[in-house]
C-alpha cells in the first residue's frame, strides 16, 4: 500500500519535529542566558568575549534548527492532505492513523517556529559585526 510509505515518512518527520523542538527549547534557555547578561551596546568586534562566541554560536545553531524544523512543517503540511487522500482512496479511516495529531503538532509549532526564526534572523551568520549591530538596533526599538 502506497500510504503504508507515506505514514512512516509522516512518522519520521514529526519525529525529527519534535526531537528539533526539544533542541530548540534547550538551546534558547543557553542563549536568554547569555543574551540578557551581556550589553551588546557597548561592545566592539575586537572584544568577542566567551560569552559573546556563546551567544553567536547558540544563536547560530538555533537559527538553522529553526530553518530545519520550518522544513519540517512545510513538507509535512504537504503530507497530510496527500495521506488523507490515500486513506480516502483506499477506504481507510483516518481517525485511526494519528494524522489530527501531527494537524495539531503543526498548528502548534509553525507559529513557534516563525518567531524563533524571526528572533534568530541576525545569527544567520557568524558575522560578529552584523550580530551586534543588529541586536543593538533591536534593543532600541
Amino acid at each position: 500500500m502506497p500510504h503504508a510509505s507515506l505514514q512512516e515518512q509522516l512518522r519520521k518527520f514529526s519525529n525529527r519535529l519534535s526531537e528539533s523542538m526539544n533542541e530548540l527549547s534547550a538551546y534558547s534557555k543557553v542563549f536568554e542566558q547569555y543574551y540578557k547578561n551581556i550589553n551588546v551596546e557597548h561592545i566592539n568586534v575586537d572584544q568577542v568575549t566567551e560569552e559573546l562566541s556563546g551567544i553567536i554560536m547558540s544563536g547560530y545553531y538555533a537559527h538553522y534548527l529553526a530553518q530545519e524544523s520550518h522544513a519540517l512543517i512545510m513538507i509535512m503540511k504537504e503530507f497530510v492532505p496527500t495521506l488523507e487522500n490515500a486513506y480516502k482512496q483506499a477506504k481507510i479511516s483516518t481517525e485511526d492513523q494519528n494524522l489530527e495529531k501531527i494537524k495539531q503538532t503543526i498548528t502548534v509549532a509553525e507559529p513557534l517556529i516563525t518567531e524563533v526564526l524571526k528572533n534568530m534572523e541576525p545569527f544567520k551568520t557568524r558575522d560578529v559585526e552584523h550580530i551586534l549591530k543588529t541586536l543593538a538596533d533591536r534593543r532600541k526599538s
